[in-house]
């Protein structure tokens, strides 16, 4: 275990209530970054949950991820609360990095050479202005290309299934990704479980 993440464990015993609430929640909620290779990952922060402020939350949890290791982006604001991308930023660069020359990437216009940060920028301008979550955010929570491509109706591969996320021609590849993002958020439980 990291030891920044067994130093924050201990600093929870000064924590009660809702902060002591949010701190687990965000800390299951960045699990599969934290302990799988898996690059991002949405999360929806509200105020409801917790009654502490947007603000507040999003200050703490970029705060946390720092510390962590993980980049905090956030992409979309509406009455619903905030969308965040939590993120592991050399492992969205590299995804990046090999699927800059695919049609999927070029098709939906973006650039080469993106950073993880001009991408999430990029995401940001659309879902602004569409107000709807572009698809192919998907690429960076390291689904199968297969998937992401297969959802966007972009190839003639077979539906599935919904297993986490809609997956699209053969299993197996896709199911081993999955049991490894499970694996990490049981990681994370068992961490937390004395708490």
């Amino acid at each position: 275990m990291l030891p920044q993440l067994l130093c924050w464990k201990k600093s929870l015993k000064n924590l009660k209530g809702d902060a002591l609430r949010f701190e687990k929640w965000f800390f299951l909620s960045s699990s599969k970054v934290l302990f799988s290779d898996k690059p991002a990952e949405l999360v929806l922060f509200k105020e409801n949950p917790f009654k502490i402020s947007l603000n507040v939350q999003l200050k703490r949890a970029r705060s946390l991820g720092l510390h962590w290791g993980l980049g905090i982006f956030e992409v979309y604001r509406d009455n619903r609360g905030v969308r965040v991308i939590i993120y592991n930023h050399s492992r969205v660069n590299g995804v990046l990095k090999k699927i800059k020359n695919t049609p999927l990437f070029i098709n939906l216009g973006y650039a080469g050479n993106l950073t993880a940060e001009q991408f999430f920028g990029k995401l940001k301008e659309k879902w602004e202005k569409t107000g709807k979550i572009p698809h192919e955010i998907a690429v960076v929570f390291g689904y199968p290309l297969k998937d992401v491509v297969g959802y966007l109706k972009m190839t003639p591969l077979k539906y599935r299934g919904t297993y986490g996320w809609k997956m699209y021609g053969d299993l197996e590849q896709s199911m081993k990704i999955k049991r490894k993002y499970d694996r990490a958020r049981e990681i994370a439980l068992k961490f937390l479980q004395d708490i």
